[in-house]
Protein backbone atom coordinates (compact mmCIF):
# COMPACT_ATOMS: atom_id res chain seq x y z
CA UNK A 1 0.00 0.00 0.00
CA UNK A 2 1.40 3.42 -0.97
CA UNK A 3 2.24 5.86 1.79
CA UNK A 4 0.23 9.11 1.45
CA UNK A 5 2.46 12.12 0.77
CA UNK A 6 2.09 15.21 2.89
CA UNK A 7 4.23 17.34 0.53
CA UNK A 8 1.83 18.90 -1.94
CA UNK A 9 2.66 21.84 -4.21
CA UNK A 10 5.88 23.71 -4.84
CA UNK A 11 8.44 25.03 -2.41
CA UNK A 12 9.14 28.72 -2.10
CA UNK A 13 12.55 28.31 -3.75
CA UNK A 14 11.01 26.59 -6.79
CA UNK A 15 8.48 29.41 -7.20
CA UNK A 16 11.17 32.09 -6.90
CA UNK A 17 13.29 30.36 -9.54
CA UNK A 18 10.34 30.25 -11.95
CA UNK A 19 9.53 33.93 -11.33
CA UNK A 20 13.19 34.88 -11.91
CA UNK A 21 13.29 32.95 -15.21
CA UNK A 22 10.07 34.62 -16.39
CA UNK A 23 11.45 38.06 -15.47
CA UNK A 24 14.66 37.43 -17.42
CA UNK A 25 12.73 36.27 -20.48
CA UNK A 26 10.39 39.26 -20.27
CA UNK A 27 13.30 41.71 -20.13
CA UNK A 28 14.90 40.11 -23.20
CA UNK A 29 11.63 40.46 -25.11
CA UNK A 30 11.18 44.10 -24.08
CA UNK A 31 14.73 44.97 -25.16
CA UNK A 32 14.35 43.28 -28.54
CA UNK A 33 11.01 45.02 -29.15
CA UNK A 34 12.56 48.39 -28.32
CA UNK A 35 15.38 47.74 -30.80
CA UNK A 36 12.85 46.76 -33.46
CA UNK A 37 10.95 50.01 -32.86
CA UNK A 38 14.14 52.06 -33.30
CA UNK A 39 14.98 50.22 -36.54
CA UNK A 40 11.45 50.82 -37.83
CA UNK A 41 11.71 54.56 -37.08
CA UNK A 42 15.09 54.74 -38.84
CA UNK A 43 13.65 52.91 -41.82
CA UNK A 44 10.75 55.40 -41.92
CA UNK A 45 13.22 58.31 -41.87
CA UNK A 46 15.23 56.87 -44.76
CA UNK A 47 12.08 56.23 -46.77
CA UNK A 48 10.77 59.75 -46.21
CA UNK A 49 14.07 61.34 -47.16
CA UNK A 50 14.27 59.25 -50.35
CA UNK A 51 10.74 60.35 -51.23
CA UNK A 52 11.70 63.97 -50.57
CA UNK A 53 14.83 63.55 -52.69
CA UNK A 54 12.79 62.20 -55.63
CA UNK A 55 10.30 65.05 -55.27
CA UNK A 56 13.08 67.66 -55.23
CA UNK A 57 14.70 66.11 -58.30
CA UNK A 58 11.37 66.09 -60.14
CA UNK A 59 10.70 69.70 -59.11
CA UNK A 60 14.17 70.65 -60.38
CA UNK A 61 13.59 68.94 -63.73
CA UNK A 62 10.41 70.99 -64.26
CA UNK A 63 11.62 74.35 -62.87
CA UNK A 64 15.43 74.31 -63.35
CA UNK A 65 15.85 75.27 -59.68
CA UNK A 66 15.02 73.95 -56.24
CA UNK A 67 12.46 75.58 -53.93
CA UNK A 68 14.19 78.38 -52.05
CA UNK A 69 14.50 78.57 -48.29
CA UNK A 70 13.65 81.97 -46.86
CA UNK A 71 15.86 81.69 -43.76
CA UNK A 72 18.65 84.27 -43.49
CA UNK A 73 21.38 81.63 -43.38
CA UNK A 74 19.76 79.39 -46.01
CA UNK A 75 19.02 76.53 -43.59
CA UNK A 76 15.39 75.59 -43.01
CA UNK A 77 14.70 73.14 -40.17
CA UNK A 78 11.62 71.04 -39.47
CA UNK A 79 11.02 72.82 -36.18
CA UNK A 80 10.60 76.15 -38.01
CA UNK A 81 7.88 77.40 -40.33
CA UNK A 82 10.53 78.13 -42.95
CA UNK A 83 10.94 74.41 -43.67
CA UNK A 84 7.22 74.10 -44.35
CA UNK A 85 7.11 77.16 -46.60
CA UNK A 86 10.28 76.18 -48.50
CA UNK A 87 8.90 72.75 -49.41
CA UNK A 88 5.27 73.79 -49.93
CA UNK A 89 5.83 74.03 -53.73
CA UNK A 90 6.41 70.25 -53.71
CA UNK A 91 2.97 69.71 -52.18
CA UNK A 92 1.39 72.25 -54.53
CA UNK A 93 2.86 70.40 -57.52
CA UNK A 94 1.54 67.06 -56.13
CA UNK A 95 5.06 65.66 -55.87
CA UNK A 96 4.56 64.71 -52.22
CA UNK A 97 1.42 64.26 -50.13
CA UNK A 98 2.66 66.13 -47.07
CA UNK A 99 5.82 67.73 -45.80
CA UNK A 100 7.65 65.18 -43.69
CA UNK A 101 9.07 65.67 -40.23
CA UNK A 102 11.13 63.49 -37.98
CA UNK A 103 8.92 60.83 -36.33
CA UNK A 104 10.23 61.65 -32.87
CA UNK A 105 11.51 65.21 -33.35
CA UNK A 106 13.46 65.07 -30.10
CA UNK A 107 17.04 64.82 -28.94
CA UNK A 108 18.20 67.20 -31.66
CA UNK A 109 17.09 65.03 -34.58
CA UNK A 110 15.47 67.26 -37.19
CA UNK A 111 15.30 67.45 -40.95
CA UNK A 112 17.03 70.39 -42.58
CA UNK A 113 16.80 71.89 -46.03
CA UNK A 114 19.46 74.22 -47.40
CA UNK A 115 19.44 76.47 -50.43
CA UNK A 116 21.95 79.10 -51.37
CA UNK A 117 20.59 82.40 -52.65
CA UNK A 118 20.66 82.54 -56.43
CA UNK A 119 21.80 78.94 -56.67
CA UNK A 120 20.01 75.81 -57.75
CA UNK A 121 21.76 73.67 -55.14
CA UNK A 122 19.79 72.04 -52.35
CA UNK A 123 20.79 69.73 -49.51
CA UNK A 124 18.59 67.65 -47.22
Amino acid sequence: MPIPSTNRGFTLIELLVVVAIIAILASVVVISLDQAKVRAQDSQRVSELKELQRALETYYSFNASYPQCTAADGWCETDSGEFQSALQPLVDANLIQEIVSDPLNRDGFIYEYYTQDGSSDATC
